[in-house]
Formats: C-alpha cells, structure tokens, sequence
C-alpha cells in the first residue's frame, strides 16, 4: 500500500503549460533507509535521461571546468548518471540511495532506479569512486541536490542545468559565477533556500510544477533559466509521505486508513490492568532519571480525584475507558503542581465526569495497583469536555465582553456556535439571546463570579444550539448575543453585544 500513495504523488500537482524541462519533486532524507529522490517529466514529450546527472555537490560543475569526473564526496555525497532510458510525459520515476530502501517503503515499493548496484536500472558512475561509502549520503539539515545535462563527448560542451533544490542554512549554494563561459549565477547569499527541516516520514514536496520568481533568461539553466534564481521557501513545503495513523487495530484509535504508525495508538486500559506492561521501580522522581518502565499512551475519562500531596504523596487522577476499566494517573507536585496550575486546576475540581484526556505516561505499580506517572501538562491533554459551565481563566484585568465565533449557525445540521464573554471581580453574570427585533429567545449563563476572567464554551455542552428557551431550533435570521455583569454591593452594571447569524442550508 506503500507503494501506490508514492506513485501517485504527482495527483495533487498543478501543471503549468509552459513547463519545458524536468523538474525535482520530492526528496526523502531520513531516515538513511529511506534516501530517494523523485523526478517528474511536465512537458507533453518524452525526454531521453542520456546525457542527464545528478549530485549533491556544488562543484558539480568542475565535470567540464577541470575534467573531474566525480567532483561530489566520496565519503558521503554522490555524481550520478542516468541510464539510457526515457521518461514519458506525466511520469515520474524514483531513485532509491539506500539497498535497505524496503525497510522503509515495504515490500512492494520498486523503484526506477538504484544508487547502490550495478545492472541496467541503476545509477552510473562516472568513476569508481562516484557514490559515496556512507549508507547515509544526503544530509538530513542542509544539502542541495542539482540535476544537470552534459554531453560529455567534449569538454567543450557547457552544462546545463535542469533544477534545482537548496535546503539549510550551512549548505554552499552553487554559484558559477566567473567561470569561463557560464553566466552568473544568483549571489549565494540572495539564494532563497529552504529553512525548515523535514523528519522522519515527511519529505520535502513541490506545490506544483509552477518554479516560483525563477528568472526565464540569460541563466545557465537548460532553456535558458536561471536555475539558482528560484524562490525555494515559496515553491517547497515538507509533506507526509503516508497516511500516518494508528495501525494496531486492537487500539481505540486504530485508523483503517492509516498506511504507517505515528506512534500515536491509544493502549487499552485492560492491557494495562491485566500486567502486559510492568515496571517496579518508584515512580518518585523518575521523570528526571533515565526511562527504564513502559511509556503508554491512554484516553480517559476524569472520574475521580484524590489528594495524597497532605501525606507527601501525589495527585492521583482516576480515569475511566469506554469498556470501564479504570486506572490512576500519578502527578508528583514537584513536577507538576496540578493544583495551583491556573490553566489546569479545574481537572481536579468537582464534579467530575466532565473532561476526555490524553494521557501518556509510565507505568508503574503500588500496592498491587498499576499507575501512570504524568511528568508535567504536556503529557496530559484534554480532547474533549462535557462541562456545561465552560473553561474558566482567571484575568483580573478582565472588563466585560462577549465575542461568539464569526460563522452562520446551523442548527438544523446539529451545528453550535461556541463563544467566549470577559468580566470583572464579583459579577453576576448574564449571558441572554435576543432576536433582532429585542424579544428574548432564550437564556444561555446565569452566575456569580467572585474573580475576574474569561470563560470559553467551547463545546455541544456549553456552547448555543441555536434554540430558544423552549427547545425549538429557532428561524433563520440575525440574533443578538447579550451579556450583562453586575457588581450586587456596588449596583455597578456593564453590558456589550454581539450579533449571531443564524442560517439554513440550501438542499
């Protein structure tokens, strides 16, 4: 399955009629078993690989300049000539650099061409020495590979460039500027190459066959163009290689559409409970030593809370999977201190029952109960709340406010509209519809706050329906969103207004 999604690649391309030469669409770096190349033929011919190369190496040029036939590293890098075969228009054809390539793209993946042997359908050397005895030949932070013609029959022949791609802040950019009879190229430090780096199961992609601000003339490029001239940050981007997903297909989140694992997969609390995972070291102060004990990722409903911090102990937050099984999450206050955390406090504040969490911890055992040590926020997660008053923020410099989503409502499609309102310190605060005529549809929060701050409803249980205070989806049309805080000692009252548009959808 591996195969067909690479083969395909070019399906999200848009073509550009006047594109006259091949073109580098997509480079995998890393991992080493992974190294491949990607060339596509844009034009309505096709266009015979004779007389083509490719290098990872500035100097490539020094082929024809100082009769070096292999100029690139012989440690690392690589000079390579095609065979002598044709690519038809709309192909793409791929180059693998690693004899390992189906550790990485399966058992299936073929490619067109190798970097490795020595048959018909492999890369050739230029001379013995032309491929690099590394496995890992392109340099995953910074690199440029060029692809180039050369009729190599006579030195006098110039090269030609076909394209070109330039990534990483400490690759020399080529430049032959000032060598005999080649034009000058773009100044290295006004060659716009790609800054960010892509990982593991990501490649660098081109958006489409369009060579972005590339200047068409007086270049040393194949038609004339200046290869060096593209403008990299605008023409790339770094894409997924697969559809990366959970592919355990015991785990809650199994994805059938998922052809590689993200390391994603959620655990099942059985598997836990039940000894598969085990680990007896102590979970006091393990999140500062070297991980020995199974990391699990979990998802979970909050179910219970108890503080043992009283005893010098943790925080231990029960949650609960969808089959019922129940295990502790474990926070140390020395790495978290859930407690006086402003922005997460509310997780262990009653009732519960109210927030789905992502959980990825250790596993670890007290008195014969299996526990998940949490070592800090970002490895505790809310996915999903059920809470029907909202996410509270405390903000003492909060003046009165509501600000619902700028998008139409549909209710009759089970749509809601999610909103946020401000206020100051003790306020009682009321939170109204209105239509737009100024009759009441329906009331939406009615509470006293004794601290300044903001909250967000954000989900089906906090945020409007597009009902009134009977249960009736209401009719199309504007509405107004009120909000009204009042200071009961003072008898200080502030108020603001937003509208709602509430819309149908056309069959």
């Amino acid at each position: 399955m591996y195969l067909i999604q690479y083969l395909i690649i070019i399906s999200t391309f848009s073509f550009c009629s006047n594109i006259d030469h091949l073109l580098l669409i997509r480079i995998v770096t890393q991992p080493d078993e992974a190294e491949s190349i990607s060339i596509l033929n844009p034009t309505e011919n096709a266009i015979s690989l004779k007389d083509y190369y490719i290098s990872d190496d500035e100097d490539y040029y020094k082929m024809q300049t100082e009769n070096d036939p292999s100029p690139s590293s012989s440690a690392s890098g690589f000079t390579a000539k095609f065979p002598e075969v044709t690519i038809n228009p709309g192909d793409t054809m791929h180059i693998v650099l690693n004899e390992n390539y189906n550790e990485f793209y399966g058992n299936d993946f073929a490619p067109d061409f190798t970097m490795f042997e020595s048959n018909f359908y492999s890369m050739q050397k230029p001379e013995s020495n032309s491929f690099g005895i590394s496995e890992n030949k392109i340099d995953d932070d910074s690199e440029l590979i060029i692809l180039f013609k050369w009729k190599d029959e006579s030195n006098l022949n110039l090269i030609e460039d076909v394209d070109y791609f330039l990534w990483g802040a400490y690759q020399t950019p080529i430049n032959k500027t000032g060598i005999d009879n080649y034009k000058n190229d773009t100044s290295n430090d006004s060659q716009l190459y790609f800054e960010s780096i892509a990982k593991e199961n990501y490649a660098y992609t081109r958006f489409s066959t369009q060579e972005t601000a590339e200047i068409q003339s007086n270049g040393n490029g194949i038609t004339g163009n200046n290869e060096t001239s593209e403008n990299f940050r605008e023409a790339w981007h770094i894409a997924e290689i697969f559809n990366m997903g959970c592919i355990d297909i015991s785990a809650p989140n199994y994805s059938a559409l998922a052809e590689k694992d993200d390391g994603s997969c959620f655990i099942q609390f059985e598997k836990v409970i039940n000894g598969v995972y085990d680990c007896n070291a102590s979970s006091n102060g393990y999140c500062d030593s070297e991980p020995v004990c199974p990391e699990v990722r979990l998802r979970g409903l909050i179910v219970d809370y108890f503080d043992i911090t009283v005893y010098g102990g943790p925080h231990a937050l029960t949650i609960e999977d969808e089959d019922g099984y129940r295990l502790e999450t474990t926070i140390w206050p020395s790495e978290w201190n859930i407690a006086t955390d402003d922005t997460s406090s509310y997780l262990i504040t009653p009732p519960f029952n109210r927030f789905l969490v992502e959980a990825q911890g250790s596993v670890f055992e007290y008195n014969g109960e299996k526990q998940i040590l949490i070592c800090g926020p970002q490895d505790y997660t809310v996915v999903k709340s059920y809470d029907q008053e909202g996410f509270y923020t405390q903000n003492i410099e909060a003046e009165v406010n509501i600000k619902p989503e700028p998008y139409i409502l549909l209710p009759t499609f089970g749509e809601v509209i999610n909103y946020s309102y401000s206020f100051p310190n003790n306020s009682r605060v009321i939170v109204r519809i209105f239509d737009i005529s100024g009759r009441f549809i329906t009331s939406l929060v009615d509470k006293y706050y004794t601290n300044a701050g903001t909250v967000v409803r954000a989900e089906a249980t906090s945020a409007w329906d597009g009902r009134d205070k009977l249960g009736q989806i209401v009719a199309p049309g504007t509405y107004i969103m009120n909000i009204e805080a009042m200071n009961p000692v003072t008898g200080e009252t502030a108020s603001d207004s937003a509208p709602i548009v509430v819309g149908i959808k056309n069959k």
